[in-house]
């Protein structure tokens, strides 16, 4: 026979914990993530509700959380919180469009649509610019053609680009 007076002992789930995720795949097995001297009833639930670990989730703030009871009673319970962000910063660039021709001297902004994403990179024709403030500034006015590429990430590790292609000049 056996004597168990204790609950069951829920293992690691911070890599689930507090964190930003660009993508959410349940890869732990229930029967390994808890130990007792019993057989345990385990249960995962996603905001409440009970989870099957395969079912896509939407973008957003979630709670995970398992719980375990072994043969005698004992239960005992774990719960985490992440963000699910999978969308990729989005670049906003003004007062130039793909294919345009300004005829005139033309201030153009880089920015991201979100304070939380970060703009990492401005280039125009391959030479990089200054980034303040998450935004770069560029005054066009020299007869040419020109490329603007940008990039950005996101705190769940997202990123993006852009490129714009047009000229100056009549």
């Amino acid at each position: 026979f056996t004597i168990d007076t204790t609950d069951p002992v829920i293992g690691d789930l911070s890599k689930y914990d507090g964190v930003k995720l660009n993508n959410f795949k349940w890869d732990v097995d229930l029967d390994e993530l808890v130990k007792d001297l019993t057989v345990c009833d385990i249960k995962l639930y996603l905001d409440g509700a009970l989870y099957d670990g395969t079912s896509d989730i939407e973008d957003g703030s979630h709670v995970l959380k398992v719980e375990a009871t072994d043969e005698l009673g004992h239960s005992s319970s774990k719960e985490v919180t992440f963000v699910l962000d999978s969308k990729a910063p989005n670049i906003i660039v003004m007062n130039v469009e793909e294919g345009e021709n300004l005829l005139e001297s033309t201030d153009i902004s880089v920015t991201v649509e979100l304070d939380e994403d970060s703009l990492d990179t401005v280039t125009l024709n391959d030479k990089a610019i200054d980034i303040a403030n998450n935004e770069g500034k560029i005054t066009v006015n020299t007869k040419g053609d020109y490329v603007l590429n940008a990039t950005a990430h996101d705190e769940a590790g997202n990123v993006s680009s852009v490129e714009i292609k047009f000229s100056y000049g009549k």
